[in-house]
């Protein structure tokens, strides 16, 4: 995307980035010395992130719960790899409570589990 293609309110966000980086303060400090409406520069700068013309910001993730997706027993890992000893995987189910496995479940075990399986014992 280039400039022409921007928004007047997208350029003088990545205007007010730029300067706020060459003066060493925060976005936010420059914003407000200028006088400039913090919450517009910070949506026009998301709005620029979504569509692919700025990398997305770096820090934290926010959430600290990743995706898993349940594998055909082929794909998965050995039953017990070397060195491993104790608890291999620790499930907590909404529910509330948590089941602690000395290898990993089978796959159509954790999945029953994860879709509640109805009147199905995730067990049998």
């Amino acid at each position: 995307m280039t400039t022409a293609a921007m928004t007047e309110k997208q350029r003088r966000a990545l205007e007010a980035k730029e300067m706020a980086r060459q003066q060493g303060c925060s976005l936010t400090e420059y914003a407000k010395g200028q006088g400039l409406v913090v919450r517009e520069i910070y949506d026009a700068l998301a709005a620029l992130r979504r569509k692919g013309v700025l990398a997305k910001a770096a820090g934290e993730p926010k959430s600290k719960f990743v995706s898993v997706r349940v594998a055909p027993v082929s794909t998965i890992a050995p039953v017990r790899p070397p060195g491993v000893s104790g608890v291999l995987c620790r499930i907590v189910h909404a529910g509330g409570y948590a089941i602690e496995c000395l290898q990993w479940p089978e796959p159509g075990w954790v999945a029953a589990l994860n879709a509640g399986a109805g009147s199905t014992d995730a067990a049998s």
